[in-house]
């Protein structure tokens, strides 16, 4: 069921958040991989990485099978997709199996055994939720993310409160991997991934989907500079001005990342 934002923006009840950064696109369009392109002393993903820290309690970056990820700080946990080639879903199923998995307190909560996501269940992940100190939210965001405002995060785990999964709308586009998902819909992503699904929109009716429109996310990020993703050489120099860095060094297609 999918139904537009209408609750108080201003609802609001203390949990732990999660976090997930997508890193196994193929950057077909980029020439290179997206997260060793460079943001002043930062990578993309160390940048991404950074700003969703701001708003989470809890953090884990999903990479393809034999991806090479620039260095993360120790506290962030680096998982792998466990197929290639299944799309964003798989990603979001790791990371969302990895968080129900985590161990309480205030520590990093990564050390903990984390069971095959396809042995969870809805009771199981709820039980999860109550040891984390009610970790029920998740915002999953790609890695060629680099203008997200920690702020609008926040937002959004406000507004998502009653609802199993929150995706903005952008230009009447729907915007998945910028989304709030809750831990336990991961069964059913795992019925579409072994149903052959890969888009994050054939989870939409399967669950309490709630759609957030431009007026609501322009209150945070007046400009959606949060949804701008970094595509191609193009979209790199505008980030790279947006972000007040010197675009210069992308003029010629030397985009400063690892091929």
């Amino acid at each position: 069921m999918v139904s537009e934002l209408t609750q108080n923006a201003d609802a609001f009840r203390p949990q732990r958040y999660g976090g997930i950064v997508l890193c196994g696109g193929r950057s077909r369009r980029m020439g290179c991989d997206k997260t060793w392109l460079r943001f002043g002393a930062e990578t993309m993903l160390q940048r991404v990485v950074r700003l969703l820290a701001e708003a989470v309690h809890d953090l884990v970056v999903v990479a393809g099978v034999n991806q090479q990820l620039p260095p993360l700080d120790g506290a962030v946990r680096v998982l792998r997709d466990r197929h290639p080639d299944l799309g964003p879903l798989e990603g979001i199923a790791v990371g969302l199996a990895a968080l129900c998995g985590a161990q309480s307190g205030d520590e990093f909560l990564g050390t903990a055994p984390i069971q095959s996501a396809t042995s969870l269940q809805p009771h199981d992940i709820a039980h999860a939720a109550d040891r984390t100190g009610r970790l029920k939210m998740v915002f999953v965001v790609g890695c060629d993310m680099p203008l997200l405002q920690p702020a609008l995060v926040r937002r959004m785990f406000q507004w998502a409160s009653d609802s199993d999964l929150l995706v903005p709308v952008i230009d009447g586009c729907y915007q998945p991997l910028t989304a709030i998902y809750a831990v336990d819909v991961l069964p059913k992503i795992e019925e579409l991934i072994s149903s052959g699904q890969r888009r994050p929109l054939e989870l939409f009716p399967l669950v309490r989907t709630q759609v957030v429109g431009e007026d609501w996310l322009r209150q945070v990020d007046p400009h959606l500079r949060s949804f701008f993703n970094v595509n191609s050489p193009t979209d790199y120099r505008t980030a790279l001005r947006w972000a007040g860095f010197d675009a210069e060094a992308g003029q010629d297609g030397d985009v400063g990342g690892r091929r």
